[in-house]
């Protein structure tokens, strides 16, 4: 089976699943291993005994997942994909600008951040009130917030962008 890189703004992973589909290998350690789709983004993964349920959608290049209110960004590349970005990124050497984007519509009640503040990850910076629940809108990892899109009032559609942070 093919190896691929899942890499996060904080981490990069080693995976190479396994032929049977009932195991992976994370980093050389194995793991048993079912996935489900619950429903069109919604899915259940049961890793070494552990339950998890997340969001995800993917734009083509990266996934994003959003898992208790954390939102992250992971990119998922085989090894030859992974080489050459590699090589890109050397030559480039740039930084790059994330985006946080609505993971479902609603209304803006709170912004803690503005444009030119230093964030970490798993900082929050917006309360997103969506079916009379308040959902706390956290940075995927830390950068310098360029720009705010919304202000508080604001209602928006899932997938709207709300900030950008340059990384």
């Amino acid at each position: 089976m093919a190896k691929y890189t899942a890499k996060t703004a904080r981490k990069s992973y080693g995976i190479k699943p396994a032929s049977d589909t009932k195991t992976i290998a994370v980093d050389g350690i194995e793991y048993p291993v079912d996935f489900a789709k619950v429903s069109r983004n919604l899915y259940s993964l049961l890793l070494d005994g552990h339950s998890y349920q997340f969001y995800m959608e993917s734009d083509g290049e990266s996934v994003r997942v959003v898992r208790d209110g954390l939102e992250r960004l992971v990119s998922l590349r085989d090894e030859r994909s992974r080489l050459i970005s590699n090589l890109q990124h050397g030559i480039a050497g740039k930084k790059s600008t994330m985006e946080i984007k609505a993971p479902m519509p609603g209304l803006v009640t709170k912004i803690y951040i503005t444009a030119g503040l230093p964030v970490h990850e798993g900082m929050g910076v917006i309360i997103l009130e969506a079916m009379k629940m308040e959902n706390e809108i956290r940075t995927p990892a830390k950068g310098i917030v360029t720009e705010v899109l919304v202000k508080e009032g604001a209602t928006v559609e899932k997938g709207d962008t709300l900030v950008r942070i340059l990384s």
